[in-house]
């Protein structure tokens, strides 16, 4: 559920700055009692999504977050497509340890209809860029099965069907990884890196959807 105290916040920047509000303000916009808002606001404060002190109430890291997935739940409601911008990140070798596992390639091939190189391109998201990948999971996944190998147990991944730079690929989501949640994946028939003839530090654009 939306609260509409954190809405409110927002449209006053409190995600930038403290926004010196009065509750008696706050009551009269919203249409509520001050006391009311009071309790809210307390209410806020004590789960951690807000803060407030001398110079007005501001938006916690665990409230701006919180509105980033709004958001990004709302343009993925009104939008099928996404488009993000990430450049190329030296890797761990994670990706061309997990996909050359034939439980993982087999699945790749017979759902995306290529057999996946044995490695990934990583892309590290800066900025607002970096927001999409909360948009990106709320997508709905082609799910990966994981399997055991060895007797090694492999978990499952997500993919998504993209396009880099205008080359059929999938990004694929270790449910378990090294990397951090600026950093995505990529995968296709062919090595990414010398098909598109980029180096570390180049931008690729992915469209997915």
């Amino acid at each position: 559920m939306v609260d509409e105290l954190l809405l409110f916040l927002l449209r006053n920047n409190a995600h930038r700055s403290a926004a010196r509000l009065t509750t008696t303000e706050i009551a009269a916009t919203l249409g509520m009692s001050q006391q009311n808002v009071s309790r809210r606001l307390r209410v806020l404060e004590k789960e951690g999504r807000i803060r407030r002190g001398a110079s007005g109430i501001a938006l916690t890291d665990a409230g701006v977050a919180e509105m980033r997935d709004l958001l990004a739940m709302m343009q993925n409601a009104f939008s099928a497509r996404l488009e993000m911008r990430g450049v190329i990140a030296d890797g761990l070798g994670e990706g061309k340890f997990y996909l050359s596992k034939s439980g993982y390639a087999r699945q790749m091939e017979e759902k995306f209809g290529f057999a996946p190189y044995p490695g990934t391109l990583n892309l590290k998201l800066d900025g607002d860029e970096a927001g999409k990948r909360r948009r990106l999971l709320q997508m709905e996944p082609v799910v990966i099965a994981g399997f055991t190998e060895g007797g090694r147990r492999y978990g499952n991944l997500f993919a998504y069907r993209a396009k880099a730079d205008g080359v059929d690929c999938a990004i694929v989501v270790p449910l378990r990884t090294h990397h951090g949640q600026d950093v995505i994946e990529l995968t296709a028939a062919v090595n990414l890196r010398k098909r598109l003839k980029k180096k570390s530090g180049d931008e690729v654009v992915l469209r997915i959807g």
